[in-house]
């Protein structure tokens, strides 16, 4: 949840970014507007598109954005667009959660990344054919004198109701126990 939100419903002091300390933590200043994402926008966005980069509502975008047709040598704008929105997003959480990854220069690293996804999608990059095995899938008995607990998990929304179930047996598949959580 961001600054701004946790803010709104009493679980912050501020809903100031964290990062930069200049201004209301929305998803657009996260994105686009923070200095931490500003800085690399402005080494990624061409100069002719700056103006109406910056300017747009968060909505209007996302679409322009990852609706462009424009090519960019190696890799497209829209893929270069959202490898660095993927990426600030992760960058940013791994600031606010203390999960600090190193990357000495996030513009080349977001550019070799958009080389690479256009380079995976070219026909005839991929080696060969790509064969299928079908594999049927079931419980396994664990070591003698072991036992094995199988859990699932559903819940409706998030967040929303949840529940989880699950059996215990032993090596022989006998069961041992089961829970539930609602």
């Amino acid at each position: 949840m961001i600054n701004g939100e946790r803010h709104k419903r009493h679980l912050s002091d501020t809903g100031l970014c964290q990062v930069c300390k200049g201004g209301e933590e929305a998803i657009i200043h996260i994105l686009r507007d923070c200095l931490a994402m500003k800085g690399l926008w402005q080494w990624i966005v061409p100069v002719r598109r700056r103006q109406e980069f910056f300017g747009a509502p968060l909505l209007s975008w996302l679409y322009n954005n990852l609706g462009a047709k424009l090519e960019l040598g190696d890799y497209n704008w829209s893929t270069l667009f959202a490898v660095a929105v993927w990426w600030g997003w992760k960058w940013r959480c791994g600031n606010v959660f203390g999960s600090y990854g190193k990357c000495r220069d996030r513009v080349k690293f977001i550019k070799d990344m958009a080389r690479g996804i256009a380079k995976a999608h070219v026909p005839g990059n991929s080696g060969g054919r790509i064969h299928r095995v079908e594999r049927q899938i079931g419980w396994e008995p664990p070591k003698q004198d072991w036992c094995k607990i199988n859990t699932d998990g559903a819940s409706r929304g998030n967040p929303g109701l949840s529940a989880a179930r699950g059996v215990l047996r032993d090596a022989n598949g006998a069961w041992i126990c089961g829970l539930r959580s609602i």
